[in-house]
């Protein structure tokens, strides 16, 4: 429910997970054992969250406002007590306060939804997005003398703007910025203009943020 308020389990990681999206966790800490055993329990979701500062193993790290509510949709419990599960992105939030920090996270947070974008104003950005993404894979793929696959993007503006958020290999403060984006169509023209700066960093030959994720292979994170 859009504005809903309630308390949620947190799991600070070094990715971002979007709506829609999906995520592999390997889970071996006895915090987050324990964590995600209520959680299967009690068929609750958790939050997941970018790290801001600290690490994901150890000392309790502290995270990003904005996060995205996770379903867990799989999961294998090993005899150790470890969990290997995958989870699907639902819905936006914000922190609002923290109620809990040991033996992990636990806030309170409210859903944040995208504002309502203009269809007119979300068809041209999603066109923009589309042709750049296209450019910028086609220039990737003469790169890599063919090793990159074409990439088949969603017709849906909205779908479009998070797959691109999630595909594009970029600084994980920069796939933040993305998340927290108050609509499709600012997310779109963020986007559009990463697209861009990417477009001219390839005309140079350069590839970095680990040659652009090893041709744009997916993150998943493991804690």
């Amino acid at each position: 429910m859009a504005g809903a308020i309630l308390d949620l389990a947190l799991f600070p990681l070094n990715s971002v997970l979007y709506p829609g999206g999906q995520i592999a966790l390997h889970i071996f800490e006895p915090r987050y054992r324990l964590m995600i055993g209520r959680c299967i329990e009690e068929n609750l979701p958790f939050g997941v969250v970018l790290i801001r500062e600290g690490q994901e193993v150890g000392e309790p790290a502290t995270p990003y406002e904005v996060g995205t509510v996770a379903s867990i949709s799989q999961h294998t419990k090993k005899p150790d007590g470890r969990y290997d599960l995958t989870a699907l992105g639902l819905e936006r939030f914000r922190v609002l306060t923290i109620l809990q920090e040991r033996p992990y996270l636990v806030a309170r947070v409210q859903l944040e939804p995208d504002t309502v974008s203009p269809a007119h104003e979300l068809g041209l950005r999603a066109d923009e997005v589309h042709g750049l993404f296209d450019a910028y894979v086609e220039r990737l793929r003469e790169m890599s003398n063919g090793k990159l696959d074409a990439i088949e993007t969603p017709a849906d503006p909205e779908a479009l703007a998070w797959f691109v958020a999630a595909t594009l290999p970029i600084a994980m403060a920069e796939k933040q910025a993305l998340l927290e984006q108050p609509s499709t169509v600012a997310r779109l023209s963020a986007e559009a203009e990463l697209l861009r700066r990417e477009l001219t960093f390839l005309r140079f030959g350069a590839l970095s943020v680990e040659d652009r994720n090893h041709l744009m292979t997916r993150p998943r994170s493991l804690n």
